[in-house]
């Protein structure tokens, strides 16, 4: 059993992408003199080199086998499996076709979804031209760019990092208002005990006034300096009952 496996990512981010369909491909590719590897003609320079049984043989250059070829368009093809990436991620396990000594090449597509009228060309947001020999185990890592996304009606991935940074964001914003809505409650009951405070000191004026009008007249308009009694402001001063040793 032979895997596939890879992910999708945002090219500008770096981030998962999901939601598209990861279609692999197997290629039949073909090879020039398979299997031919040194030729009987004597290298530069060669020596005789004994042989079993007394003879001698003329050294061999060793021949390059021309690499296995395959044509896109042409090609023979089979498809070895699909999977939607739901995470980003996929993995497609394939048991390798028939044709024993045939190169097997490996093409990777990524398609946006299925829509009624839609083209195979417009669904097409990735298609590996660097085909590969198949192996037991294949991975890839491909990058769609948001333009890619966006054209194919694909949301683009939220980025994790600016997320975070939204969450710690809206903690700093959080901290603020509760110190806002502190200073805001301390001032407010300041302004109700002041307007408190004034509504006693009212209140000891017109009875001194009432005082003055019903018990006792001698009681003086005005007090130090001029000043008018209800203007009298009174000034009070917290002493503690344990004195520091620096007094």
């Amino acid at each position: 059993m032979n895997v596939v496996r890879g992910n999708i990512v945002l090219e500008e981010t770096g981030v998962p992408v999901s939601g598209v369909v990861v279609v692999v491909e197997g290629l039949a590719g073909s090879s020039a003199s398979p299997g031919v590897i040194a030729e009987r003609a004597p290298a530069t320079g060669g020596a005789p080199v004994a042989e079993a049984g007394g003879g001698a043989a003329v050294a061999v250059a060793p021949v390059a086998v021309a690499p296995p070829t395959v044509d896109l368009a042409t090609a023979p093809r089979a498809a070895l499996g699909s999977r939607v990436a739901a995470d980003g991620s996929f993995e497609i396990e394939y048991d390798s076709p028939d044709g024993a000594g045939t190169p097997l090449f490996l093409h990777l597509s990524v398609l946006a979804p299925d829509a009624p009228g839609s083209a195979l060309e417009s669904r097409t947001l990735y298609s590996s031209t660097d085909l590969r020999p198949a192996g037991g185990t294949d991975e890839y890592l491909v990058a769609i760019p948001a333009d890619a996304l966006t054209k194919a009606g694909i949301p683009l991935p939220p980025d994790a990092s600016l997320a975070t940074q939204q969450e710690q964001a809206s903690t700093v914003i959080a901290k603020l208002q509760n110190t806002v809505d502190f200073h805001t409650s301390v001032g407010d009951q300041a302004r109700g005990i002041a307007a408190q405070l004034v509504t006693a000191a009212r209140t000891a004026s017109a009875a001194i006034d009432a005082a003055r009008l019903h018990l006792k007249p001698s009681i003086p308009l005005t007090g130090d300096d001029g000043i008018p009694r209800r203007d009298e402001l009174e000034l009070e001063r917290i002493l503690d009952h344990e004195r520091s040793p620096n007094g």
